[in-house]
């Protein structure tokens, strides 16, 4: 990793240098823009209120420059592997203003929270997920205190795309009620030293309405009611995450903005809550902040269209391909000429590497355009396929200028 400035001055927001930068570093390339992710951050706290216990899920974006930023402002982090809890370290994210969920877990993960514990250095807590998990995680951690949350299943419809519907009632995550009542019934947790703190529920991401996560949050307030009586020290709600992206449109609606923070904590306004309540988004405090500046390759006339390869495209933002999802697309180079409709592509040998259609200006080969929405899911999901070195990224730091946080990968680096 590298924290290099870059020989480009301007950073303005309302001019960020996209040309400057493409002729610097060369594209594809990642921009962050930090004063987004402010923005973001501060808008989700206002809404919950800094009483609330808030946690940055790490699986969106887990740069070190990312996860330190917002631990500046009050975030803990969420993670769901030894990787994550890793990459919170090395960004300064202390282990107790860290928790961990994941419904992968690992013995050997399960082993270094209870570690850590031991060693007098708790996560903040451990989110139980099955019946199988909790039982095992007791097995391991005999008389070494640890907290836990019971994660359970809502069983509801979240508004947003099948994949993300992590609440639906067919979902892998959470605990069911039956698994659930064994649970609290059986105890396996009785002569360890494993602490049941309370509930946690997550529905899904990028909602496109509050009704889901206002019944879930609704289920986990029962929920705790449930496992206070075999659990007196019971206090705590972890509510999830799931608001979408600011100003994002949803992957099913793409004409119609989301609810905001404030939307979901509002439906939570006249209830009775828990000592300690929390919330864990991702993709809302990072998605506007990232874009992605590209290069055009080739284009081709098919009869009033324009049908376009870039040279950025499922390697580098692989969510278009993977569930359909729908990014924002601005041409940098004339962008009040006439618009076209055309035909977005990446360069990978795919068919699937497909961006989506649009409405652009006429375009040609070494013209530039930005792709939006790209602060989450974007860059931590990138891949070398095609041996395809990921790409540079860059933090339009308003203070020292622009500056590469991670280069272009070297392709002596590459590994096949």
């Amino acid at each position: 990793m590298t924290s290099s400035v870059l020989p480009v001055a301007s950073v303005a927001p309302e001019h960020p240098p996209y040309p400057q930068l493409a002729e610097a570093i060369g594209t594809p390339a990642y921009v962050l823009d930090p004063t987004a992710i402010d923005a973001a951050a501060d808008a989700a706290t206002r809404a919950f209120g800094e009483q609330w216990i808030r946690s940055y899920s790490l699986k969106a974006n887990p740069l070190p420059e990312v996860v330190s930023r917002l631990h500046a402002r009050g975030w803990g982090a969420n993670v769901v592997s030894l990787g994550e809890w890793e990459a919170a370290r090395r960004a300064g994210v202390p282990n107790t203003e860290t928790t961990m969920e994941g419904i992968g877990k690992t013995d050997t993960e399960l082993r270094a929270a209870i570690a850590a514990a031991r060693d007098g250095d708790p996560l903040r807590w451990v989110s139980l997920e099955t019946l199988d998990e909790a039982r095992r995680c007791a097995q391991l951690c005999g008389p070494v205190p640890l907290d836990v949350l019971l994660r359970i299943n809502p069983a509801v419809r979240p508004e947003t795309h099948a994949g993300l519907a992590v609440g639906s009632a067919e979902s892998k995550f959470g605990l069911r009620g039956a698994e659930l009542r064994t649970l609290l019934h059986t105890d396996p947790f009785a002569g360890t030293g494993i602490r049941v703190r309370g509930v946690h529920v997550h529905v899904g991401s990028q909602l496109g309405e509050v009704t889901a996560w206002r019944d879930g949050a609704l289920a986990a307030l029962e929920t705790l009611d449930l496992v206070r009586a075999k659990h007196s020290g019971a206090d705590t709600v972890d509510f999830g995450g799931g608001f979408p992206s600011i100003d994002a449109p949803s992957i099913d609606a793409p004409s119609e903005a989301g609810p905001s923070a404030g939307h979901f904590a509002a439906v939570l306004a006249d209830r009775t809550l828990p000592a300690r309540c929390a919330i864990e988004p991702g993709r809302t405090l990072v998605a506007e902040a990232g874009s992605l500046l590209a290069s055009v390759l080739h284009v081709r006339d098919l009869g009033g269209t324009q049908q376009v390869v870039l040279d950025t495209g499922m390697t580098e933002l692989v969510r278009p391909a993977l569930y359909g999802a729908r990014h924002p697309v601005r041409a940098l180079t004339a962008p009040d000429a006439p618009v076209l409709p055309t035909e977005l592509h990446g360069p990978v040998c795919e068919s699937a590497d497909r961006i989506g259609h649009y409405e652009l200006p006429s375009l040609h080969r070494g013209d530039l355009v930005l792709i939006g929405m790209a602060g989450a899911y974007s860059s931590v999901l990138e891949t070398t396929y095609n041996g395809r070195p990921r790409a540079p990224k860059v933090l339009l730091d308003p203070e020292t200028g622009p500056r590469v946080v991670q280069d272009r990968e070297r392709l002596a680096a590459l590994r096949f």
